[in-house]
């Protein structure tokens, strides 16, 4: 599972980790939703837009990957 960010300036999606199992992924994302920080992920992160501008960025969940 990828954890997903989207940048409230230029609209851009991104993933910042990747985490291994859906049971992992809920224990992180309830930390995040209480402003705790698991392995480094944040309810909200920093962005470096593509026009070189530097937006902040939301947590939107956890995608999973295709294999």
């Amino acid at each position: 599972m990828k954890a997903i960010y989207k940048c409230r300036l230029c609209g851009e999606t991104f993933h910042n980790e990747t985490i291994d199992g859906a049971d992992e992924a809920r224990e992180i994302a309830t930390d995040i939703v209480n402003s705790n920080v698991s392995r480094g992920l944040w309810l909200t992160a920093f962005h470096c837009c593509g026009d070189g501008s530097l937006g902040v960025s939301d947590f939107q969940g956890f995608k999973t990957l295709k294999h």
